[in-house]
């Protein structure tokens, strides 16, 4: 299932907007992540503009969790990969709450 998903990912062009329903439930954004994180280190010459990411879940502490997610996944693909981009910046977030 993993592989379906990363499958689906592709290609993530620089700019585009994504959202992830119930956000904190799955490891979507560690995909997203990892394919971002990937093609920033295998690309040269080319200025990343970061996704749009907007993380849609139904309680607040979801919506903490996956921010949580998302800066420890940060963390983990920074010390393995060293980029010319800062991965931090390849992923532009944003959180909506929804009943």
């Amino acid at each position: 299932m993993t592989n379906e998903r990363y499958c689906w990912l592709l290609p993530l062009e620089p700019g585009m907007t994504v959202l992830d329903i119930g956000c904190s439930q799955r490891n979507f954004v560690r995909l997203m992540l990892t394919n971002q994180t990937y093609r920033s280190a295998h690309q040269s010459g080319r200025t990343a503009i970061p996704l749009r990411y907007i993380g849609l879940g139904q309680s607040h502490e979801s919506l903490k969790l996956a921010e949580r997610q998302i800066h420890t996944f940060t963390e983990e693909l920074s010390d393995t990969f060293m980029t010319a981009v800062p991965i931090a910046q390849l992923l532009a977030t944003s959180w909506m709450h929804t009943d």
